[in-house]
């Protein structure tokens, strides 16, 4: 899986999607996403993942929001969080990974 998030990172702008068993993961790239949580598909478990530098995270949606939170592997990621809003709105100075409880 590692080999196909590298893939997803070097092509963000593809907007792919990566289904496991149990996860659906994207890419969200720098600046404010909207992310749809279709509860028939997905969630409501979901992380923000960062990969390779720190990111500062605003979100809106979630049950546990973040406020230009600093997330970086080692210190602070957010892997247990819960979708609570149909859209979650997710604002990153950073690309990192959405990540969410697949319902497929």
């Amino acid at each position: 899986e590692m080999s196909n998030l590298h893939v997803m990172m070097k092509y963000s702008h593809l907007n792919s999607v990566l289904v496991g068993d149990c996860s659906l993961a994207r890419v969200l790239g720098p600046g404010k996403s909207e992310v749809r949580v279709d509860p028939d598909v997905q969630g409501p478990g979901c992380s923000l993942i960062p990969l390779g530098r720190k990111c500062l995270v605003t979100t809106e949606g979630l049950k546990w929001n973040l406020n230009n939170t600093p997330l970086l592997f080692g210190e602070l990621v957010s892997t247990s969080n819960v979708a609570e809003a149909s859209t979650v709105v997710v604002e990153t100075d950073e690309a990192l990974i959405w990540s969410s409880d697949s319902n497929l």
